[in-house]
Parts: C-alpha cells; sequence; structure tokens
C-alpha cells in the first residue's frame, strides 16, 4: 500500500479509481469508475494510457515504508 499525500496535489487519477486487471488466459482490462458510472476498457491503447496514469501516481506516491509509517503514526495519534 502506498499512501499519496494531499501536498502532491492534482494527478492523473483525479476522477475516481482505477483497477487494472490482467488474467493468464485473456487480454489485460481496466475499469474505471465516477459518481454515477462505471467504465470497462479493454483497448491495448487504453490499457496502455491507464497503466501510465497508475505509474505517475505510484511514483508520486510516499514509498511502502513511508507510507506505513505515516498510517502507524495517524493511528498511534487516534488510539486512546
Amino acid at each position: 500500500m502506498q499512501v499519496l499525500p494531499y501536498s502532491v496535489g492534482m494527478h492523473a487519477l483525479m476522477g475516481g479509481p482505477l483497477t487494472l486487471l490482467s488474467f493468464e488466459n485473456a487480454p489485460k482490462v481496466a475499469y474505471t469508475e465516477g459518481p454515477h458510472s462505471g467504465q470497462l476498457f479493454d483497448s491495448p491503447e487504453a490499457i496502455r494510457r491507464c497503466q501510465l496514469s497508475y505509474d505517475q501516481v505510484r511514483a508520486a506516491a510516499l514509498s511502502p515504508g513511508a507510507s506505513l509509517g505515516l498510517i502507524e503514526s495517524v493511528t498511534e495519534d487516534r488510539t486512546p
């Protein structure tokens, strides 16, 4: 898990969640959701764009170790 800090600002996945799916015996697909609908993408170009967006957001996020540290510190602050 990686945390994307608010300080990053606008990013490629501001519109909602993205799920990338790959299968052993079927082509890759991507699924996005908005406030009132979802969309499944299966064209190679759309998958490439979705993967690029995912990679950009992941690169801007805290490392897994730093993300865990942040989550633990927030949890400690809220534990009675």
